[in-house]
């Protein structure tokens, strides 16, 4: 077998697969809980979050219901005068310091990643050199080295 052949052999390997999905599901699973919690916050304020193509977006809610009833349009004083609604700031600011901490779980989780890859190409190259050293196991160490260097005038 090639040497490029074993190397994607480890990186389609069931413990690669396993090691890969469990850095991705601490990353998932930290932003979901994250989300949740905000989403909790807010529906108790009134404040739905919702998910869009692009991302996701706040809107007010009247008994449970995304702006299906008249009072959402009015749902505070500042509102109703013309300012923002501002039952919303809270989550906003969460919202904010959500959004702040992902690029760093992501950078952490790419981290994870490299050290995960560096981890099995070592193993794999380890492997490919041990069967080439057992394959010159009968070439005496000193002659190697003086072998493998050119000859000096």
């Amino acid at each position: 077998m090639s040497s490029g052949a074993f190397c994607r052999r480890c990186f389609e390997s069931e413990d690669y697969q396993v090691r890969r999905r469990a850095i991705d599901e601490q990353f998932r699973s930290g932003q979901e809980e994250a989300l949740e919690a905000l989403n909790t916050k807010a529906q108790a304020q009134n404040i739905a979050i919702l998910r869009t193509p692009t991302g996701f977006t706040m809107a007010p809610m009247h008994e449970g219901k995304v702006g299906q009833a008249r009072g959402v349009q009015c749902a505070s004083r500042d509102h109703a005068q013309g300012g923002r609604d501002t039952r919303s700031r809270p989550c906003r600011r969460s919202w904010q310091t959500i959004l702040e901490r992902m690029p760093k779980a992501d950078k952490k989780r790419r981290a994870q990643l490299s050290v995960l890859n560096e981890d099995v190409a070592k193993r794999a190259v380890d492997e490919a050199l041990d069967d080439l050293m057992a394959s010159f196991s009968d070439v005496p160490a000193g002659c190697a080295t003086t072998c493998a260097r050119p000859a000096t005038t």
